[in-house]
């Protein structure tokens, strides 16, 4: 969910994820970072008090040290998923999606 309204942002700048800061002291304003999926996280200012320097967040190196320390590299996302759901659970599950088709 971001900040700002999706009318205010051309459609040429919209990515599938986007990254909004909003500094305090210019409440009507706010800084739009593309997140394209094809591409490394981009780094991102994070406003601290007034007066302070941004702390520069590296996004990328920070999601890459989760996926190694999560042991994430281990999952095999090609093989068939294994659902853990008894039959009134899945009778629920269709329901709900047939309502929102």
């Amino acid at each position: 969910m971001l900040a700002a309204s999706l009318a205010d942002i051309p459609e040429s700048r919209r990515t599938p994820y986007m990254i909004c800061v909003y500094r305090n002291t210019m409440p009507d304003q706010f800084e739009l970072y593309r997140a394209p999926l094809q591409e490394p996280l981009p780094n991102i200012p994070i406003p601290l008090r007034p007066g302070e320097r941004d702390l520069v967040l590296e996004l990328q190196p920070l999601i890459d040290e989760c996926y190694r320390d999560g042991r994430y590299y281990r999952i095999n996302y090609r093989a068939e998923t294994k659902l853990y759901f008894n039959d009134s659970d899945l009778a629920w599950i269709a329901s709900r999606l047939a309502e929102k088709s």
